[in-house]
């Protein structure tokens, strides 16, 4: 991690910097959560030739964005699951 050296100067652009990197994170995980929640229907899914085991790490993934919306959203998921875990899942459908 890179050093912000304390002027304010340095530091109100550093701390703008990483707030709109987390309004972009934001607006992404809305829009794609929308999108997937939309348009990955099992019955989709099937008929895009997807197969059960990868439809499953597909809908863990939308969960996850869903969760990270509501969080974002001000409400504290009632849940969790390993993030990590599901990405990698996903990351290994071909």
């Amino acid at each position: 991690m890179t050093l912000i050296p304390m002027d304010l100067a340095h530091f109100t652009v550093a701390l703008q910097n990483d707030t709109n990197q987390m309004y972009e994170n934001i607006k992404w995980a809305k829009e794609r959560y929308s999108m997937y929640n939309q348009n990955c229907t099992t019955q989709n899914m099937t008929s895009a030739g997807i197969s059960a085991g990868d439809q499953s790490a597909i809908l863990a993934f939308i969960v996850d964005l869903s969760r990270l919306v509501t969080l974002y959203s001000g409400s504290v998921p009632s849940n969790s699951a390993d993030y990590i875990f599901d990405i990698n899942a996903i990351r290994g459908i071909s």
